[in-house]
């Protein structure tokens, strides 16, 4: 019987079940580090930080869950160093990899059983296929979604040598921001109704996907957070934002956005109207540079 991963909403009523009050800002960078799991959620604790939580699950001496990232492929899996090494992989890019670059990365052929590991990651919820949206292309892109194989992959994989207080010690780091970012991103993605309920448009069809732009106009490399395909023939280009506090506009932000929208709308010919969103944590500082922002969702609309 397969379960799917709590939503923040049920990560919330958990939590609370187990007498944790929590912010729901906090909630989401617990979410980041464990995923939906219940059994790896339980491992955070009333009266300690998340930082301290993390310490006491995974990178402290004897923590419960150290090893916990090849033992659950091991169990899940047979021959599991294969999904392994794809999931291992796929982490190198927010965005994914298409079959080709997996195959030639990882030396398992389509002839290898490539397809089969690919359909059972996707089955778990590791991993999810996709296609880039407005994509004139049949070529799919795969990329990793479970938050606590991004968490392991980045920050306990790739350290040797293990300090028992390495999450406190470096939750403010570069490296940390930037995952914090990606974390946030795919959250969002995994929380798309919740999106699309914020926005008024859950009787509308949609179809929603990442986005890449070869083209030098997107100015930032093009890659778009999700876009949102409406029935109604508007769209929605989304941007998500992990802050601590409200979200800051300045011109030269503006002017990148607003540059992205009209590259958007010209290169693929849209006919209505494109509306910028960003999706953050505690909202839009209103200033000058703001209404670039026609729709602005927080924290509270992921929860609902």
């Amino acid at each position: 019987m397969k379960l799917s991963p709590f939503t923040l909403k049920e990560t919330e009523e958990y939590f609370r079940s187990k007498g944790i009050e929590m912010e729901r800002y906090d909630i989401v960078r617990a979410y980041m580090a464990f995923g939906g799991v219940p059994y790896y959620l339980g491992y955070v604790k009333t009266g300690i930080s998340i930082e301290q939580s993390v310490d006491e699950a995974i990178f402290k001496e004897n923590a419960p869950l150290v090893g916990e990232f090849k033992r659950l492929f091991n169990t899940l899996f047979t021959n599991s160093d294969k999904y392994l090494k794809i999931v291992s992989f796929l982490s190198k890019r927010n965005y994914g990899y298409t079959r080709e670059e997996i195959a030639k990365a990882t030396g398992i052929s389509a002839g290898g059983g490539l397809s089969d590991y690919l359909e059972r990651l996707s089955e778990a919820d590791f991993v999810e296929q996709y296609r880039p949206a407005m994509s004139v292309s049949k070529e799919d892109y795969y990329r990793l979604k479970d938050c606590f194989c991004i968490f392991w992959l980045r920050f306990v994989d790739s350290v040797s040598g293990l300090d028992p207080h390495f999450w406190q010690n470096n939750h403010g780091s570069n490296k940390t921001v930037s995952w914090q970012g990606i974390a946030f991103e795919q959250i969002c993605l995994s929380h798309l109704e919740s999106i699309r309920r914020a926005l008024g448009i859950s009787g509308i069809s949609t179809v929603s996907s990442k986005m890449i732009i070869p083209s030098e106009k997107a100015g930032d490399g093009g890659q778009l957070d999700l876009v949102i395909e409406r029935g109604d023939r508007q769209v929605n280009l989304c941007e998500m934002k992990f802050y601590s506090s409200e979200v800051s506009i300045d011109q030269k932000e503006s002017l990148k956005l607003r540059n992205r929208k009209d590259s958007f709308k010209e290169k693929f010919k849209v006919k209505g109207s494109i509306f910028l969103t960003l999706v953050t944590t505690f909202g839009l500082k209103y200033g000058t540079w703001s209404s670039v922002y026609q729709q602005v969702l927080t924290l509270d609309d992921l929860f609902q």
